[in-house]
């Protein structure tokens, strides 16, 4: 047989990762393109920016909790057993009851003083976003990745299709009853997440308020918290400089040149916003997969080959979506926002160049993170974030918004030259400290996973 049964099951689950990604970057897509559409300018830049904002939260979030249970959970608590996932439910809780206070809070110190606007937002989108619409779409992430981590991405697929019809279908009703609003497109954000985790969790529901599951997922708060915080310390300040990587570019160019700039800026994004999702989908299924194989027989030679496997397949669908994107730029651009944003074609190679070099870039970091070497991450990123405070600034002072397109890749091009050589440096400590006995014994079929 060339492919066994068990991993026919793996390559199966990797086809509905991708699936599910596919899904879930079309929702984004849709809804990116709707909203330009139908929001004016400033609205849109608001809402990018507010976006920017959510995702800073959902990084800290995704280091914390998310990925650490995606490799903690098959490590060390045999899958996501229900009081394990209950255990991170009271977390999230937790968590989001302490951003609330710490927002409302600031807001109230900020609008005593007189300030109506922060980091170009004002104060009841900034309220809005990180109390009502960061905490459900975390919600619905930590949903979805405890499938992943389970090799039940079915359910993942089947919450992600109800996420995007709900989150559609909203936005288009409000618009065709002339009631859409900055405010209310948020508000189908947090009613979409809500709906899809119950379509995953509902049947589970009893089983989660059982006594039982209860008081063991209570006594094992603090462990947990531990455990992810071992793991995911150095990532939270990876994901903070990661944050800035990508989305400093906003809020400078909000402050030098505009909020259309801004909205320029992300449209083009979102154009390549299927091809980034897609990759994450791959990332979310091989984590495991890694995680598991480093253990594994011959497992430090798998690695290797699935990391170097995952480099080639990256850059190939990044290279191959950035050319037919750069070819029928001004087409997509004019179907898409109905010759509002034609003056962004421009800056669609700039970025699509940048896109591909981050996609060579995530193959080494996926690599580390298996490792569980998120400082090392968190050094690359920071390698690009300075970059990003050396070049960004007089670029965009110097040329406007296409100043911050080409500082973006530059930005992009330090962290990948830095991730592979750490990653590099890394792997071959692995190989000195594995057993010569699992170097020689060989898998026939050790590279077909990926």
């Amino acid at each position: 047989m060339w492919i066994t049964a068990a991993k026919g099951r793996r390559l199966w689950s990797h086809a509905l990762g991708v699936l599910d990604q596919v899904l879930f970057s079309t929702g984004a897509l849709a809804v990116g393109v709707l909203l330009a559409r139908w929001l004016d300018q400033t609205s849109y830049g608001e809402f990018t920016l507010a976006s920017a904002l959510i995702l800073f939260l959902g990084g800290l979030y995704n280091s914390l909790i998310i990925e650490p249970m995606s490799i903690l959970g098959p490590a060390r608590h045999d899958g996501v057993p229900q009081s394990y996932f209950v255990t991170l439910l009271l977390i999230h809780l937790a968590l989001s009851g302490c951003l609330f206070g710490v927002v409302a809070l600031g807001l109230t110190l900020a609008q005593s003083v007189g300030i109506v606007r922060i980091a170009g937002v004002s104060a009841d989108i900034l309220l809005l976003a990180t109390t009502a619409v960061a905490p459900s779409m975390m919600l619905f992430w930590l949903v979805r990745r405890r499938a992943y981590a389970m090799f039940r991405v079915v359910r993942a697929v089947r919450s992600t299709l109800t996420y995007v019809v709900v989150l559609i279908s909203g936005v288009a009703i409000l618009s065709w009853a002339e009631a859409l609003t900055l405010p209310r497109s948020l508000w189908i954000f947090v009613i979409a997440s809500l709906i899809g985790c119950l379509v995953d969790t509902w049947s589970s529901l009893p089983a989660f308020a059982s006594r039982r599951v209860l008081t063991k997922a209570r006594d094992q708060v603090w462990t947990v918290l531990k455990q992810h915080w071992t793991y995911g310390s150095w990532a939270v300040l990876a994901s903070v400089v990661y944050w800035g990587n990508g989305n400093l570019y906003y809020y400078l160019t909000g402050s030098l040149v505009g909020l259309s700039g801004v909205a320029t800026l992300r449209v083009v994004a979102v154009c390549l916003q299927p091809v980034r999702t897609i990759q994450a989908g791959l990332v979310n299924v091989l984590l495991p997969t890694l995680a598991a194989a480093r253990t594994a027989h011959d497992g430090t030679r798998v690695f290797r080959r699935q990391v170097a496997g995952s480099a080639v397949l990256f850059v190939a669908l990044s290279a191959t979506y950035a050319t037919l994107l750069t070819v029928l730029s001004v087409w997509v651009l004019r179907l898409l926002y109905g010759g509002r944003y034609d003056d962004a074609a421009v800056y669609v190679p700039i970025l699509a160049v940048g896109a591909v070099i981050d996609s060579l870039g995530e193959a080494a970091a996926v690599g580390l993170k298996a490792l569980e070497e998120p400082r090392l991450i968190c050094g690359a990123y920071a390698i690009g974030s300075i970059v990003t405070l050396i070049i960004g600034v007089p670029a965009i002072g110097a040329l406007g918004t296409i100043g911050a397109a080409y500082a973006a890749v530059g930005s992009s091009a330090a962290f990948t030259v830095s991730v592979w050589l750490m990653y590099r440096a890394r792997a071959r400590r692995e190989i000195a400290t594995t057993p010569p006995a699992m170097l020689r014994e060989g898998s026939a079929f050790g590279n077909v996973e990926m």
